[in-house]
């Protein structure tokens, strides 16, 4: 949760999204140490809400969601 950024996971997710065939979010969340935890752990948790409730429109199925990283 110090370094990073979506744009650098971008590979891992469009490789994930391709080999299961699913959709895949990817969450920039706030980092350490400027921001002090749990601030990385409320965004990831609030990207999975959000996730959950736009499903629908995302083309996912609410019931098979899955977390990684």
């Amino acid at each position: 949760f110090v370094l990073g950024s979506a744009r650098q996971g971008d590979w891992l997710c469009s490789a994930v999204a391709d080999e299961l065939d699913a959709v895949v979010v990817a969450v920039d969340y706030r980092l350490a140490p400027t921001h002090r935890i749990p601030a990385a752990h409320e965004d990831c948790y609030e990207a999975l809400l959000w996730t959950h409730e736009h499903a629908d429109a995302l083309g996912a199925d609410p019931a098979r969601l899955g977390l990684m990283g």
